[in-house]
């Protein structure tokens, strides 16, 4: 009964804001160029335009105001005097943990396995892209160019390989609504929210998150040697190194508690600096209910 009030409330009062279908960058057009991609044909759109590529922060420097809000918590104590973190007693949803050890870059596609595996479904992590649930484009060079996909829309690179990439909210949304469309459940984004409206809506009645931040909540940075070109427009897309995806399983006045697929089950980090990052990526999360 609680789930689907739950989903009631979910879906009744805020489908245009959580659905990755009305959210999403539908593609209306194929790359133009003369490349041949080893793995699958794709559709890109136009005008890639997704946080307008993270451009109104400044990744290593600047915070929002919201986000300076989010991080306020209910004991004041300094970054320096916190207690020692235990997800015992926090709110917490014991979600199974999978490390990505096989899948260097892979990080979504375990996080994803992982929020699956707490609902009782079987997968491996790498089934969404071998049963063409998602699809995957290399990184190539073509007259000294470099052409890729819209990680909205695809994964960019391989999973297994330490070069690849990665892929965002609205791909791995989409690719659920796929992989689970005769189940008893809905698949949504809930871009937008504030971890702390996360940790109140969804971790305090049992429903784990995939969200999106850094690496041991690193500083986010943009460089030349992650850019490529998407979309026969021309359109110029720079990924953010240290991008991490992770799924949130607990909180506490000082923490999260964090399934992270590289440092191991309820990693605790420093509420100001998961809030930080989560900003720096745009606010990007996956979240499914089931009943």
């Amino acid at each position: 009964m609680k789930k689907l009030l739950i989903f009631a409330v979910a879906v009744t009062a805020s489908a245009l804001l959580f659905s990755c279908s009305d959210k999403g960058i539908k593609p209306d057009s194929t790359v133009d160029v003369s490349v041949e991609f080893s793995e699958n044909e794709f559709d890109v759109p136009d005008n890639l335009d997704y946080r307008d590529q993270f451009d109104h922060i400044n990744p290593t420097e600047k915070t929002t105001e919201e986000a300076t809000e989010a991080t306020v918590t209910t004991k004041a104590v300094s970054d320096e005097n916190l207690p020692e973190p235990d997800y015992k007693s926090a709110v917490y949803v014991d979600v199974p943990y999978l490390s990505q050890e096989k899948y260097p870059t892979g990080c979504e596609l375990v996080s994803t396995t992982m929020l699956l595996s707490y609902y009782g479904y079987e997968m491996e992590p790498m089934q969404l892209i071998d049963d063409g649930y998602l699809k995957t484009v290399p990184v190539e060079y073509k007259n000294g160019k470099r052409y890729g996909g819209n990680p909205n829309e695809v994964f960019v690179g391989n999973p297994r390989s330490s070069s690849g990439y990665g892929c965002y909210s609205e791909a791995i949304c989409k690719a659920l609504k796929k992989y689970l469309e005769d189940e008893s459940c809905v698949v949504y984004t809930i871009d937008d929210m504030s971890l702390t409206d996360i940790c109140d809506q969804y971790i305090s009645v049992g429903e784990p998150v995939v969200m999106w931040a850094s690496i041991d909540m690193m500083p986010l940075e943009k460089s030349a040697g992650s850019t490529w070109i998407v979309g026969k427009n021309g359109k110029e897309f720079t990924w953010l190194s240290n991008e991490h995806c992770m799924v949130l399983v607990g909180y506490d006045d000082y923490y999260y508690y964090i399934h992270d697929p590289q440092r191991g089950a309820f990693t605790p980090y420093k509420r100001s600096d998961v809030d930080k990052r989560y900003e720096e990526m745009g606010r990007q999360a996956v979240a499914v209910i089931a009943w």
